[in-house]
This record gives structure tokens, C-alpha cells and sequence, in this order.
């Protein structure tokens, strides 16, 4: 896990998409707004709810990046920060990088 502090998301969004290319990984997208781009099936709702966002990360098929915005809102939730503890031995065997991308430095 990884936390990238910038008002530029554009720029680092097209960097990091730029990198995943190179270093052959997908890359997945999350804001409460949009959900995840890609979605991992075209009905696929708007999640909001961060243990929902999270266990979806789970479910995204090993080899990604997965670039959740301004979730940082999320991580004063004991439980929220539990989860991510919990998912960090899971995403790294399954060759996954969750980065946190917010305007804030927001460490629990």
C-alpha cells in the first residue's frame, strides 16, 4: 500500500497509467463518485460504502493497481484500517498495489 499526497490527480493518473502499461499491470480506478473504472461487470453499482470498496479490491483478478481517490476520509474508521492491515499480506501475493492518492497525508 502506498500513499501518493497531490492536488494533480490528472498528471499522476496518466503517469501511473503510463507505468502499469510498462510494467504490464492493469490499472483500476475508485472515486465515491464514479466507482471503479474499469468496473469488474458492466452493472456494476457506485460503492461507497470503504469495507464494500475494499473487499472489492479483493476481488479484481491479481496484477493490479488499484488508485482509490480521496480515500482518505476513510482511514479515522478503526474497522476501515483493520481491513487494510488484513488486505496487505493478500495483495502482495497476489502481485496487487493499492495506492491512496489524496491532496492530505493521512497515515493511521
Amino acid at each position: 500500500m502506498l500513499f501518493l499526497t497531490t492536488y494533480e490527480e490528472d498528471r499522476w493518473e496518466t503517469e501511473l497509467a503510463n507505468l502499469a502499461l510498462d510494467m504490464r499491470l492493469g490499472l483500476v480506478t475508485w472515486s465515491s463518485t464514479e466507482g471503479f473504472l474499469p468496473p469488474l461487470d458492466l452493472d456494476a453499482e457506485v460503492l461507497t460504502d470503504p469495507l464494500r470498496v475494499l473487499r472489492e479490491v479483493e476481488a479484481y483478478p491479481p496484477d493490479h493497481v488499484i488508485l482509490l481517490k480521496d480515500f482518505h476520509h476513510n482511514l479515522t474508521s478503526p474497522v476501515v484500517v483493520r481491513k487494510l492491515r488484513d488486505q496487505c499480506g493478500t495483495l502482495r501475493s497476489q502481485n496487487k498495489t493499492l495506492l491512496l492518492m489524496s491532496p492530505e497525508v493521512v497515515v493511521p
